[in-house]
């Protein structure tokens, strides 16, 4: 650490440089001396008013520097909600099992990128072995084409949830195969050779 700091004054704003090579500014909101565990404040981007907490281990940065000291008597510390923080706490970490759990195990990249475009408009989908389960009513097998689409059991309502997630398979392969012919197409024009420059005497016969 470039900076070794045994003691940050609230309020204070410091710019860090992790060993990851990220960089970050903020204002001191605590710091821990024997875990060397500091936590800074940053706005949060396009929300006004709204502010990032983050916590930095010292211990895991190349580079530190103090941009403006903090008032001589810290500001009083306001009231936490508990229950709110935990949960935030909760949410965020239901959110991080929810994005672990989109990934297969031993399935196709195909089917991988059908769960992708899924999982970005329906929360309620999951793998159960190499089959895609769509709010536990419409199955996707290999090799998850719209043919793959098929209900567990015929109830009202099915049909029409069947028919949404079909037009989600058939927009995605479509949308797919648009992107392939594009990438096709962009690697014949950047190795097609440039046409031979004309000589003077072709030119002027």
């Amino acid at each position: 650490m470039a900076e070794n700091s045994e003691y940050f004054s609230i309020g204070s704003t410091v710019r860090i440089v992790t060993c990851h090579n990220v960089e970050m500014r903020g204002e001191v909101v605590a710091f821990d001396v024997g875990t060397k565990f500091l936590i800074l404040k940053s706005p949060t981007a396009g929300k006004h008013g709204a502010f990032d907490m983050k916590v930095v281990n010292l211990n895991l940065v190349s580079d530190l520097c103090v941009v403006s000291e903090g008032p001589s008597s810290p500001p009083p510390l306001g009231s936490v909600n508990i229950a709110k923080v935990q949960s935030r706490v909760k949410q965020s970490l239901d959110e991080k099992m929810r994005q672990l759990n989109l990934v297969g195990i031993d399935v196709t990249p195909e089917g991988q990128q059908l769960m992708n475009s899924i999982s970005k408009t329906i929360v309620d989908v999951r793998w159960e072995n190499q089959n895609i389960v769509v709010m536990n009513t419409v199955v996707i097998k290999p090799p998850y084409r719209v043919d793959d689409c098929k209900v567990f059991k015929e109830c009202p309502g099915n049909a029409q949830v069947l028919a949404h997630i079909s037009k989600i398979v058939e927009k995605h392969h479509s949308d797919e195969m648009n992107r392939q012919a594009q990438l096709q197409n962009d690697s014949q024009k950047s190795t097609s050779p440039s046409p031979a420059p004309s000589s003077p005497a072709s030119s002027a016969s």
